[in-house]
């Protein structure tokens, strides 16, 4: 189906119907304006080596691109192994099947091995060598240490030591473009309009602006779920009550007022570069206006990036980092570290987390079992065991065992580790309130993660959401039809079906149905007997390291492993006031900064690739649309593209010894790295 699906827009563009007279179309006329929304990549292939109608279709790579146009990406590239051997032997390359298959494999190796820059390159090669010469002389009992001997061995030290030098100098090259602070790019602002309440003039003048299209096109895309073509997984959720997808142009200003039902419709100023400056003039002191600034970048490039406007300024730091697995398993991001390399990323990124705190400020790491008595162990280094707080236990999402055979009892808790910067740190308020008999209610049974079937109700068969399954199997939903425990709601009118078949809803004619099963009334409370009463007749129970009478994991995003806003905001309101500024390096699906802004904190972001672009900034997008606000979001440059420009030729004279010679400070790295996309 997916692979057919592939297709469709194509069949739309070129108005043909089947697969092989669409491929057939787009080799024949490769390269030409076939249609505006047909984009073909010059690969720089010789498409007349193959002669056969069925080699060039194997040839041929269509994508479907996700972008306001639908555009479709069509490639000629060559991804059969014999199609590319008799490709090469017609040019001339000869290779073999074993030639290849060792190059692929060398490629894979290549970007799966972890990769290290040396701190000190020099230094430790020089001391691994003086180890490996004392090793080679000592060892042998039989060495001669006369006057040619030790000659020998101090020429071969010399010329060791120049090489070594000269190796060196491509390390500190290394080193000092991934340490160099990087360029900020594509520096925008998302503020919702009660920030320009006082200039209806310019909000009429961003109604009318080009850029208003665009910006209705962006709100109806984020209220939409997006779906991967390829693989049918979610990206992102709905947002369902997103109030952009719902503008009535008619209301938007009252009486010369901004509309309050339109207060917090959120803007993007990507769409309005004519007005840009415009609207951040209106807002004032706006650098303190700003709840939050979102950083699409590679974590340590952000922390080193900011590390001089935020020492000593972060009051809260919590990071949920990958946890060290072993196996890539089932996850967005890579986990099969070895626990060197797993210990060596965080060490970088905490040490320079450390000198950004405030002397108040705490700092909260959240790992499992697989890695939580290496990272203690790296925090008492970092922070000194007399700052270590707590090691609080959370719930985890794990899967009932029914082998008869159990080997080990399922993992139900993580550890979230807390470290203060300094003695000054204190809780506030560690209190949570009473929670009294919690009474019946009427729950959906439609969000259980993974696609799931059909199932009857009431004679009626519903489909669960995308993505998502029925909680119970056809028996226990007929088990509980049986036993008035589930019921039929309409989404429209609210009419409640409990007993015989139902086709569409007797009262509004609806077809919307939303099956609801009854959880019973509970005389336990949520917080658990191990909760010590503040006193006889208190309202609140005081908060300790337990902490799973809340969620540690939820569901609100496509995100695997989203940590729960119930964790995130105890977490925040326990350790911070408000105003105080909240950081997040492993940001993932953004519950810590929407903790932190639904709080009145400030807050950093820090994220990458599509967690950025599918969850974070959606996710933040939607929250103002919520509660309002305004953050800033930018991209940094990273090091493989500041590498990529730089540029390197020998500058010395003929004749010249170049290896002594030679300097990285001669060559260009900023005439064409500085022209940035502002």
């Amino acid at each position: 189906y997916q692979e057919n699906n592939k297709y469709d827009r194509l069949k739309t563009y070129l108005d043909l119907d089947k697969n092989n007279d669409i491929i057939d179309k787009c080799i024949d006329e490769y390269g030409s304006d076939l249609h505006p929304n047909i984009v073909f990549e010059n690969t720089g292939i010789d498409q007349s080596v193959f002669n056969k109608k069925g080699d060039q279709r194997k040839c041929l790579y269509i994508e479907n691109l996700d972008d306001a146009l639908e555009s479709v990406k069509v490639e000629y590239s060559i991804n059969d192994l014999s199609l590319m051997l008799q490709y090469l032997h017609k040019n001339g390359i000869i290779l073999y099947e074993e030639d290849l298959k060792k190059i692929f494999s060398i490629y894979k190796r290549q970007n799966e091995i972890d990769y290290f820059i040396h701190k000190d390159a020099e230094g430790f090669l020089k001391e691994q060598f003086d180890i490996y010469v004392y090793n080679w002389l000592f060892n042998d009992l039989d060495t001669d240490f006369d006057a040619a001997t030790v000659k020998r061995i101090q020429n071969i030290k010399k010329i060791a030591h120049k090489v070594i030098e000269y190796i060196a100098r491509f390390e500190d090259e290394l080193k000092a473009i991934w340490e160099k602070p990087k360029f900020v790019r594509k520096c925008n602002y998302v503020l919702t309009l009660d920030r320009l309440s006082e200039h209806t003039d310019l909000i009429e003048k961003l109604i009318k602006s080009p850029g208003w299209e665009k910006q209705v096109e962006e709100w109806e895309k984020l209220s939409e779920a997006w779906i991967d073509e390829k693989t049918n997984e979610v990206l992102k959720k709905a947002f369902d009550d997103f109030i952009g997808a719902n503008l009535n142009a008619e209301k938007r200003i009252e009486d010369n007022k901004l509309s309050s039902h339109y207060q917090f419709l959120p803007i993007n100023t990507i769409h309005f570069e004519d007005l840009k400056f415009d609207i951040l003039k209106s807002i004032p002191d706006l650098d303190n206006s700003i709840d939050g600034i979102l950083i699409k970048s590679d974590n340590y490039t952000a922390l080193n990036t900011i590390k001089v406007k935020y020492k000593n300024k972060i009051d809260f730091t919590y990071i949920d980092p990958p946890f060290n697995l072993g196996h890539n398993a089932d996850f967005k991001y890579k986990v099969n570290y070895k626990d060197s390399t797993w210990l060596t990323l965080l060490e970088n990124r905490i040490t320079l987390n450390y000198d950004l705190l405030s002397d108040n400020g705490v700092f909260l790491l959240r790992n499992d079992y697989n890695g939580n008595y290496l990272t203690r162990q790296l925090l008492n280094s970092i922070f000194q065991v007399v700052n270590f707080r707590n090691e609080l236990q959370v719930n985890r999402i794990f899967k009932n065992k029914t082998d008869n055979k159990i080997k080990s009892l399922p993992f139900s808790l993580d550890t979230v580790h807390v470290y203060a910067k300094t003695e000054a740190f204190y809780y506030k308020n560690p209190f949570v309130e009473r929670t009294e008999e919690r009474a019946a209610f009427w729950r959906h049974m439609n969000d259980s993660a993974g696609q799931g079937s059909a199932k009857l109700f009431f004679g009626l068969s519903l489909e669960p959401p995308i993505g998502k399954h029925w909680k119970y199997s056809q028996e226990n939903i007929d088990n509980k039809i049986k036993n008035k425990l589930l019921k039929l709601f309409c989404k429209n009118c609210g009419y409640t079906h409990s007993e015989g078949d139902v086709y569409n809803c007797p009262e509004c004619g609806s077809f919307d149905w939303n099956p609801k099963y009854l959880v019973k009334a509970s005389n336990t409370k949520i917080l658990g007997g191990d909760w010590t009463d503040i006193g006889v007749n208190s309202n609140y129970l005081e908060l300790h390291n337990n902490w799973n009478d809340i969620p540690g994991y939820s569901n609100q995003t496509a995100f695997s492993t989203e940590n729960s806003l119930a964790l995130l905001e105890r977490a925040v309101k326990i350790c911070t006031n408000e105003g105080d500024l909240v950081l997040d390096y492993f940001l993932g699906s953004g519950s810590t900064i929407v903790a932190a802004h639904r709080l009145n904190r400030k807050w950093i972001g820090i994220e990458i690739d599509k967690q950025y672009d599918n969850v974070a900034f959606p996710r933040m997008y939607e929250i103002l649309s919520k509660h309002g606000g305004v953050f800033k979001y930018y991209e940094l440059e990273q090091y493989e593209e500041v590498l990529a420009k730089a540029q390197y030729q020998w500058q010395g004279k003929k004749g010249e010894n170049q290896v002594e010679q030679y300097s990285f400070l001669q060559d260009q790295k900023l005439l064409e790295a500085i022209e940035i996309d502002y």
